[in-house]
């Protein structure tokens, strides 16, 4: 039917969906990059990340002991260890903030749309929250984080059941090394998560491309209003064509009258010349036309006793040849001047 929308959306239409911030991306491609990069760049600081930190807690520990709990004493003190916290703690952050630009740049490019921020009251209505719960969309949000929930289960207890042993004899060893090993565990749990959260987002951004391309698809009918409105109704445009035609074929036999001669063919064309020996160097071309345009120009040329002379060829190479308000070529100049030395001698004998 032509209402269906089963075609797919032209250039306009997808900027018109980006300016209103319609894409398609995923966000949880931009979580799982962003974790994993977090988890690499504490990775790469680690070796100095954690004796730092623990710098700072001996050195709180420390001075809580030694200095007077009082305000003139903590201000300072607490904008000291927050620097030195934000010191290490910002080459993290910042990390994680340029990758989780780059993850969402990367999918839909530089985009910065108001409409997609603004407040939208529809969405506090609690029957239209319920609505979306339970449509098709809503759904496939829920298997999706049924889907996690459960990859990342069955990831973190398989890292779990694969050190088994080194966990329990984890008993029977010192404090430290227990913290480091656990530590480590940790640390393959939480990257081994990250990367089957982003083999999962990884699908999901292809079934939010296929979304969004289904969204913005078009009609038979959408399309073709789309066309007119870029190259204009053709009804409008073929009614503006004819009336310039009108108005120049009006200008056009405005000349007629003025014209010294009319040359015919003699029923299917006829081409008007004016020619002033003063001001034309050659004979020009103002008015020509066939069938009806050349039966207007010789009634026009009779009722104002302009004559009209019967020469076949010539009034087809003229009008073939020349162009309103040209001069004739130099190669018609002898035929055209025996058509004009004709219509001077009738004259003379009037």
């Amino acid at each position: 039917m032509a209402g269906e929308r089963t075609e797919a959306a032209t250039p306009k239409r997808r900027q018109e969906a980006r300016r209103e911030g319609q894409v398609g991306k995923s966000i949880d491609v931009t979580v799982a990059t962003a974790l994993l990069g977090g988890l690499v760049i504490l990775q790469a600081v680690g070796g100095s990340f954690l004796p730092s930190l623990s710098g700072i807690f001996r050195e709180s520990l420390a001075a809580a002991t030694t200095r007077e709990l009082t305000t003139a004493h903590l201000q300072p003190f607490g904008w000291s260890v927050g620097m030195q916290a934000f010191t290490l703690v910002a080459p993290v952050m910042l990390g994680v903030v340029a990758i989780t630009l780059i993850a969402g740049v990367g999918q839909v490019g530089l985009l910065f749309s108001t409409k997609a921020v603004t407040p939208q009251l529809s969405r506090l209505n609690p029957l239209t929250g319920l609505q979306r719960l339970v449509s098709p969309r809503g759904l496939v949000e829920l298997v999706k984080s049924v889907a996690k929930i459960v990859l990342i289960g069955a990831v973190a207890y398989s890292v779990l059941a694969a050190n088994q042993l080194q966990i329990v004899a984890l008993i029977a060893v010192p404090p430290a090394a227990a913290a480091a090993a656990i530590a480590a565990i940790g640390a393959e749990i939480a990257f081994k998560c990250g990367l089957a959260y982003l083999a999962l987002s990884a699908l999901d951004y292809f079934y939010q491309r296929f979304e969004f391309e289904k969204s913005i698809r078009m009609s038979k009918d959408e399309i073709k209003q789309e066309l007119k409105q870029q190259e204009g109704n053709p009804e409008i445009k073929a009614r503006v064509k004819r009336i310039q035609r009108q108005m120049a074929t009006s200008r056009m036999m405005a000349k007629v009258p003025k014209a010294a001669v009319v040359v015919t063919n003699p029923t299917h064309y006829a081409v008007a010349l004016a020619y002033d020996s003063i001001a034309d160097p050659a004979p020009r071309v103002v008015a020509k036309g066939v069938d009806l345009i050349a039966l207007q120009i010789k009634r026009i040329a009779a009722e104002h006793d302009v004559p009209c002379v019967e020469n076949v060829s010539l009034a087809r190479t003229l009008y073939a040849t020349v162009e309103l308000d040209e001069a004739i070529p130099s190669e018609l100049y002898q035929a055209v001047a025996e058509v004009l030395a004709y219509i001077y001698r009738l004259r003379g004998k009037r």
